[in-house]
């Protein structure tokens, strides 16, 4: 006879990180299972290291010297996996910087930079600048600056606050979102600018961090996400994540990689059809030799 799933999943894990666990994600098929399997790791002593309740997901600590055959195989189980690292896509340079504020900014006679001109934003600036849409930045986080403006945000690494300790977010955010006032424009200057932490000062995440992310995005009525990071391999824990989104309406844009546009493939999730895949490009509008 079977035993209960959430008797198989307490069997399998423990209760903190040691060097023979490594974490690993657990997505059930119904609701009430995972509510079972929650009540059974509390009752057991057991903290997950995160739950994502619009995904039914689970992610525990789990003992590498234990086979998992049992659980994977359970009915009750959509799919367990590994909680895969992601990582920014910048240069080792930016990365390794780890600014911990921004810079002084700068006055400058041209304030629209030239890759916002070449994507011909200023445009349609007066249509439109981005007003009441809401866009989120899954990154680093969003430093303050003067010329961004944050409506809001949300660490989903386990912290409270959505500051960038790293840089990367707030670049990326600059490029969409800034808003001219002291420094330099972005693409839409009037968005409604969210921070979702969910890569920590070296660039670098878990895959459950994003998709609590993503998540929390579709419960808070974002309408665009920019994701500016990669793993190379496919996911499911993600897709299924990028597929939530986009059954909800939200246009999901992703950078290439940067992997060599003639040896490297696109990273994931820029790979998936929901996404909007964007490389980097030169000023000549060539795709940059480092960009995949």
């Amino acid at each position: 006879m079977m035993k209960p799933v959430e008797q198989v999943l307490t069997g399998c894990v423990r209760p903190k990180s040691t060097r023979y666990t490594e974490r690993r994600i657990v997505v059930l098929r119904k609701n009430a299972d995972y509510r079972k399997c929650l009540r059974q790791l509390a009752a057991s002593g057991i903290q997950p290291v995160k739950t994502v309740s619009g995904a039914r997901l689970i992610c525990c600590y789990a003992d590498k010297r234990q086979k998992w055959k049992e659980l994977r195989n359970h009915p009750m189980v959509a799919y367990v996996e590994k909680d895969e690292k992601v990582s920014a896509h910048g240069s080792s340079v930016w990365l390794r910087s780890r600014p911990d504020r921004p810079s002084s900014p700068k006055r400058s006679r041209n304030k629209i930079p030239w890759n916002v001109c070449r994507v011909e934003s200023p445009e349609v600036w007066s249509q439109t600048r981005g007003e009441t849409i809401k866009l989120a930045v899954i990154d680093t986080g969003i430093a303050p600056h003067p010329d961004l403006r944050i409506a809001g945000g949300v660490n989903t690494m386990g912290g409270t606050s959505y500051k960038d300790d790293n840089g990367h977010g707030t670049h990326v955010a600059g490029i969409a979102a800034a808003t001219g006032n002291v420094r330099i424009f972005g693409n839409a200057p009037n968005v409604r600018l969210y921070a979702v932490k969910a890569l920590d000062r070296r660039g670098d995440g878990f895959v459950s961090d994003i998709a609590e992310g993503i998540d929390w995005c579709i419960a808070n009525g974002i309408r665009v996400i920019n994701m500016s990071f990669g793993l190379p391999s496919d996911n499911r824990t993600l897709r299924e994540a990028v597929k939530r989104a986009r059954k909800r309406g939200i246009v999901m844009v992703a950078s290439a990689g940067n992997e060599n546009s003639a040896t490297g493939e696109v990273d994931y999730p820029a790979r998936y059809a929901e996404t909007i895949a964007v490389p980097a490009t030169t000023r000549s509008n060539r795709i940059a030799s480092f960009s995949s």
